[in-house]
């Protein structure tokens, strides 16, 4: 979570000390599946990547993704307080969100158009 009580997407880190070559994708999906109940299926696209440093020191890696639904009912589990499904319309119009996500969003659209 980037910060308590603001609209983020799911995430979390990768916990593997050995090499996968699909490791990016089997964490993702495990955590969309973790924090919100729903399977994605395998068409993955990297949107966006940022590294930043946290307050505890810690160096980041954030990546972000498009997925696509495949099954499951999406409802807050975990860390989650509430989730939302939003179009494209309705993303473009978002505006309850930090900075931090607020490029996510931009870099989503952006990606959208050009693909």
């Amino acid at each position: 979570m980037h910060k308590p009580s603001t609209w983020s997407l799911p995430g979390g880190k990768i916990e593997s000390e050995v090499e996968e070559p699909d490791i990016l994708q089997k964490t993702l999906k495990k955590e969309i599946e973790e924090e919100v109940g729903v399977e994605i299926d395998d068409d993955i696209d990297l949107v966006y990547n940022n590294s930043f440093e946290r307050v505890d020191g810690a160096h980041v890696i954030s990546l972000t993704f498009l997925c696509h639904y495949k099954v499951g009912e999406a409802k807050p589990l975990e860390d989650t307080a509430q989730i939302k499904w939003l179009s494209v319309e309705e993303l473009k119009n978002f505006s309850e969100v930090e900075d931090f996500f607020r490029i996510e969003i931009k870099e989503l659209l952006k990606y959208l158009k050009e693909h």
